[in-house]
């Protein structure tokens, strides 16, 4: 659901756009996730930030894989790859549920 549908690779990959670096591929994944959440064109991946948030802030901890580097033993060398732009968006989520869930209870208390 959340994967990057642009990539620098010319074989063996299953994204759509092909562009000419890996940087250029999380940059476009970064804007398309962007327009897709904010612009209502959703295709689930909204709701699936929305239930990984969730899933955070029950469980404390969540893993995000993606193929292009090890996030348990990150090397230096690494570049950004689109698992950074879910987290990214995943905390900037949490913040948001936080804020709305803060001011819910504002309202709700009596005068």
């Amino acid at each position: 659901m959340l994967g990057n549908p642009f990539t620098h690779l010319t074989k063996n990959t299953k994204a759509m756009y092909i562009v000419p670096t890996v940087e250029d591929a999380v940059k476009q994944y970064d804007n398309h996730l962007m327009k897709s959440v904010s612009t209502g064109r959703d295709n689930g991946e909204f709701n699936e930030l929305l239930r990984l948030a969730e899933l955070y802030q029950r469980e404390g901890v969540l893993y995000l894989s993606c193929w292009c580097k090890d996030e348990l033993a990150p090397r230096p060398s690494d570049h950004v790859c689109h698992a950074d732009v879910l987290r990214r968006e995943i905390y900037r989520l949490l913040r948001t549920i936080g804020y709305f869930k803060t001011l819910a209870h504002i309202w709700q208390k009596p005068q």
